[in-house]
Parts: structure tokens; sequence; C-alpha cells
């Protein structure tokens, strides 16, 4: 007999897409949300690219440090 177990989870299917914008299109559409909340959803991603640049770019200083930290780290790591 089947048996149903419902902590697990059943994986999403792979995004067919290439660009972020209609990744995050593709995925709203297939959690079946409104095309509302599918709107709302990508001005905040246009916003966030927006805010923070693209290719890594970052204005918030606090970001710039973080991201120059993490910079620093990868140049300095041992070999294992």
């Amino acid at each position: 007999m089947y048996s149903y177990n419902k902590n697990e989870k059943v994986a999403a299917p792979a995004l067919q897409s290439i660009r972020l914008l209609d990744q995050v299109r593709e995925r709203v559409r297939y959690l079946h949300y409104s095309l509302q909340t599918e709107k709302v959803y990508l001005y905040w991603a246009r916003f966030f690219i927006r805010w923070h640049g693209r290719a890594g770019q970052m204005r918030h200083p606090t970001l710039r440090v973080l991201q120059s930290s993490i910079r620093q780290q990868k140049n300095t790591a041992h070999p294992s």
C-alpha cells in the first residue's frame, strides 16, 4: 500500500529560464500565486537589483565591507 508522509517535500521542477526575473515569474506561476502577487514580487526583485546594482556593485557601505571581506578571505584561504 501507499503511505503518505507529510514531512516529505516534493522537489519543484527545474527552472527553464535563464534570466532572473523570468525565473521569479516562472516560480510564482508554479506556486499558483495571483497575478497581482506576481507583479509585486517582480517589482521588489527589480527594486533590489537596481538598489544594489548589477554585477556585484553594492551601494550600501556595510555590504561593501562584507563584500571586500569575503574577497580577502578567498584570496588568503589556505588550500587543504
